[in-house]
């Protein structure tokens, strides 16, 4: 019974490892998404950013 659960337990790592491996592969295989965009963005090159200025700006001068 004890050689079952130690089976079990290589068994288990193994198939983490690999999982990892497989992970670690992946992402040094293809460029990821921070490599491909501009170190800094403006808010015309991103819409989802100017509403948040502008949402934001309109805000801050309601408060006022």
């Amino acid at each position: 019974m004890s050689q079952d659960i130690v089976n079990a337990a290589v068994m288990l790592l193994r198939s983490k490892a690999l999982e990892s491996y497989g992970v670690i592969k992946d992402c040094l295989r293809r460029p990821s998404e921070e490599q491909q965009r501009p170190a800094v963005v403006t808010p015309e090159q991103s819409p989802a950013l100017r509403r948040s200025l502008e949402h934001n700006s309109k805000k801050n001068n309601s408060d006022e």
